[in-house]
């Protein structure tokens, strides 16, 4: 029996382990092609949309700068899948496993988020506010999705496949706030330059209503890793106790293996216990000694 509920789990692990390479490869290959075609192919006319043929170019679109982390991050899981390691609790995390659960939590999974929620709900309310329909005839609806909402639907099944430790929120949290706050110097950088901004909404807010827009941005991207890190709590809830539970040691890879921390500890502990034992020995020296000296001294005087 235990042989095979040994082989059932070593089949569960192996599949799960091709599942991984399945979504990592496809996810990489989707992302880095949309990039090479919207690049290649996506030309937008300056009479249809001037904002293109401005200073930046399609750099200047958030959009693209989560499409550069999504292609980088999930180009790093098929690496780490090869070269690395996705145990629960591995005897030593390989850096490229260290990369890619930070580059996750703190910054592909909220932008992935926002960028999807933000987009797609504007465009509900009013898609000329974000993508007018003059765009549909440059800008294929595939490579629109590729964008907009693989970018969600890649990530959540990374997110269900591959177990990660959250880093502490200060950690985590200063990541994305410095990469959200890159984008918008970036923003306002572009406006100054060719007094144009980057999205259609903004051009109908006052200065007043832009401050509240990002700064109401930023809240939204904050809740949405804090969303990431509840989820990925719940996801993974049995094997978070097991890692909370582990020694500090092997979490950080400082011993080979649960039966070298316990042999270390062992070894510390009989030193520990082998000193105690030898100072006692020697506070009961001078007890002997004294009382032997109290015996003579009687002897002595009963001899009188």
């Amino acid at each position: 029996m235990k042989n095979k509920s040994g082989g059932n789990q070593g089949q569960n692990s192996r599949m799960k382990n091709f599942v991984r390479v399945i979504i990592h490869s496809v996810a990489s290959t989707q992302f880095a092609y949309g990039l090479y075609f919207d690049y290649n192919y996506v030309v937008i006319p300056t009479e249809i949309s001037p904002i293109f043929k401005t200073f930046g170019g399609k750099l200047k679109f958030l959009t693209i700068w989560n499409m550069i982390v999504q292609t980088l991050y999930f180009f790093i899981c098929v690496a780490n899948d090869v070269f690395g390691s996705n145990e629960t609790n591995p005897k030593k995390k390989p850096l490229l496993r260290v990369i890619k659960d930070y580059l996750l939590v703190s910054i592909a999974f909220p932008v992935s988020m926002f960028v999807c929620l933000t987009f797609w709900g504007l465009w509900f309310i009013d898609r000329e506010l974000v993508f007018p329909r003059a765009l549909d005839a440059y800008f294929p609806t595939w490579l629109n999705h590729v964008m907009h909402t693989n970018i969600v639907i890649f990530t959540l099944l990374d997110m269900f496949f591959c177990f990660r430790q959250y880093p502490s929120r200060v950690k985590g949290i200063t990541g994305l706030l410095l990469f959200m706050a890159g984008y918008l110097a970036w923003t306002f950088f572009i406006y100054f330059k060719s007094e144009m901004w980057v999205y259609p909404i903004l051009n109908i807010l006052s200065w007043e209503q832009r401050g509240l827009f990002f700064g109401m941005s930023l809240l939204i991207v904050v809740g949405l890793y804090f969303l990431g890190e509840s989820l990925n709590g719940f996801i993974w809830k049995s094997e978070l106790k097991q890692y909370d539970h582990a020694p500090k040691q092997q979490k950080k890879g400082g011993w080979k293996d649960k039966g070298d921390w316990h042999s270390k500890k062992g070894k510390k502990d009989n030193a520990n216990q082998e000193e105690t034992n030898a100072r006692n020995r020697r506070d009961e020296q001078p007890r002997q000694g004294g009382k032997g000296k109290l015996t003579k001294r009687k002897d002595s005087d009963r001899d009188k």
